[in-house]
């Protein structure tokens, strides 16, 4: 990977709110106002970190109709990371 591709990405996901995102979609994919009722955000800012972490690659748009969905990328570093968290998340609150 490129020094400034990395960087790029490593920009994306500095973000606390970013990466409640990118767990939330991992999860199962949502649209932005799931995504921002969920965390307790406006739509315009929770649309705002969506297009940075789609950008940087990790998340993928998928549009049904007028809505957008948005879910983790296929075949990123990121997505076994994401889904061993999920699993030890269900873990523990087993």
């Amino acid at each position: 990977m490129a020094l400034e591709a990395l960087a790029s990405l490593l920009r994306a996901l500095s973000d606390p709110c970013r990466l409640r995102l990118l767990w939330l979609c991992a999860a199962q994919p949502a649209a932005v106002s799931a995504l921002a009722a969920a965390l307790g955000e406006t739509e315009p800012t929770v649309s705002r970190h969506l297009k940075a972490l789609a950008a940087a690659g990790i998340l993928r748009r998928t549009r049904r109709g007028q809505r957008v969905e948005y879910s983790l990328a296929k075949g990123t570093p990121f997505e076994e990371l994401i889904a061993a968290t999920l699993r030890t998340d269900a873990r523990a609150d087993a």
